[in-house]
Parts: structure tokens; sequence; C-alpha cells
């Protein structure tokens, strides 16, 4: 466990209008971690992280109340958002990849900061995509549309493209809902290595999703209701049971 806490939410509370829809949050967050979060659908596991890159400053309505600082500084004080974004990244569970070739939405960015060398961007292109566990299904048509692309595909797409800008924050908001456990297997076997400096934070809907995780937080109806490892929270966290054992009953209808 990391003694250095990269991200403080104190006291936090979110209305959109009149509706409250986070209570009383109170986290720290370690740096260099994977900490994950999972819960009830709906229960304000997006719009909490969302708040942690200012996503929500574009719902109209949006209210935040108590105190969220990264590394000791206050993202909603004097901190530029875009600066805020730069060091906090997120891939979203629905992807959004670039109406452009496969190569080209990974190359975009190295391009834009003045990389022309094309060796130089054919190694970045396929280190991105090898890391995000998709470069052996891509390799042989990298000049098609990434349109053209499954819905699983475009997820790990879009999370090459996150990687590229080495965030201090990666957040990944159930963006690999779409690709088989052995593949997702495989892409948190690359962050170990290829984030290993960056804090990373989950959302999960599968439990095998956040097992491994340092931390998991619990949610529900907009408030924590328990944190802890995987062990942990099957011992002490009444709604962490009921998703691990109604999952593990659909398991094994299905094997």
């Amino acid at each position: 466990m990391s003694d250095n806490i990269k991200l403080s939410i104190e006291d936090m509370n979110l209305f959109y209008g009149n509706f409250h829809a986070l209570h009383d949050i109170n986290m720290h967050i370690p740096e260099k971690e994977i900490t994950a979060f999972i819960g009830p659908s709906g229960c304000g596991k997006s719009t909490l992280l969302k708040s942690l890159n200012r996503m929500n400053d574009l719902v109209e309505g949006c209210k935040i109340t108590g105190k969220v600082e990264l590394d000791g500084e206050d993202i909603y004080g004097d901190m530029d958002v875009n600066v805020l974004r730069k060091r906090v990244g997120m891939v979203f569970q629905k992807p959004n990849p670039f109406p452009m070739s496969i190569y080209d939405n990974v190359a975009y960015g190295p391009r834009t900061h003045g990389i022309r060398s094309k060796a130089k961007l054919d190694e970045i292109v396929e280190k991105s995509l090898r890391d995000a566990a998709i470069w052996d299904e891509v390799k042989d048509r990298l000049k098609k549309s990434a349109l053209g692309m499954s819905g699983g595909q475009q997820q790990r797409l879009c999370i090459a493209r996150a990687l590229l800008k080495k965030p201090k924050i990666l957040i990944l908001d159930d963006s690999t809902s779409a690709v088989d456990t052995a593949t997702e297997a495989q892409i948190r076997k690359s962050f170990s290595t290829t984030l290993k400096d960056t804090t990373k934070l989950i959302i999960a809907q599968r439990i095998s999703s956040v097992e491994d995780a340092d931390r998991i937080l619990v949610m529900d109806e907009g408030q924590i209701v328990g944190q802890g490892t995987h062990k942990e929270l099957l011992e002490s966290c009444e709604t962490y049971q009921e998703i691990y054992y109604s999952q593990r009953s659909k398991e094994e209808v299905a094997g």
C-alpha cells in the first residue's frame, strides 16, 4: 500500500438541480495503485469519477460541494480544466474513435506533438495497440477505418490512445465491458508494466474485472457503502456479496 495520497475527496456532495446524486463522499486514493468501483447500475459510480476530471462541468445544473484535491491542489479552485484533463485521462464505456484509420487514430496525438518520422510513428502505434491487447487483431488492416471495428475493438483502440498521454491518473469507466474476460486480463497485465507509475481508477460491472485491485469501493444509491479487498468485502459488505453471488449464479447457469 502506497503512503502517498494522489487524490483526496472530503465531504463531497453532488446535485443535478434538486436531485442529490452523491452523498458525503470521503476517500483517499494512493498513487500508483488500482482502485476499483463497483455497485448496482445507477448507483453513482460514473457520476463520481466524471467529477474527478470535471466532465460534470458540462452538465447544466450540476453543483458540487466539498473538496477534491489532486496532489494537494483543489481541482475546483484555480486549476485550469485543460491542465487537469491532461493529468486525469478517461476512457468511457461507449468508445469514441476518430473517423479515420486505425493507424491514424493512434498516430494523431504524436503527430500533433511534432513527431513526423514514419519509423517512430510505426513504433508508437504498434506498442500502444499491443499494450491495449488489440495489435494481433488489427495489424493487417491498420489503414482501414476505425469506425468499422467491433465495439470491443473500439474500446481497446480508445484505451491505446489514452495510454499515449501517460496521464497521472487513468479512469476506465467500464471501458472493457465489450471484451471477453481473457482479453481483459491481458489488458490488466499490460497495465502493470506500461502504467506502473499511473494511478488507475476502474469502474466495472463484473467482479472478475476488479477482484485483483488493490482496493475496491462499493457504491449504492450515491454513497460509498463498503471498501476493502475482494476477500474483505466478501466477508463484510452485503451489497458486494449480493453482486458476487448473483454473478456466480449466472455463470453457473451459463456453464
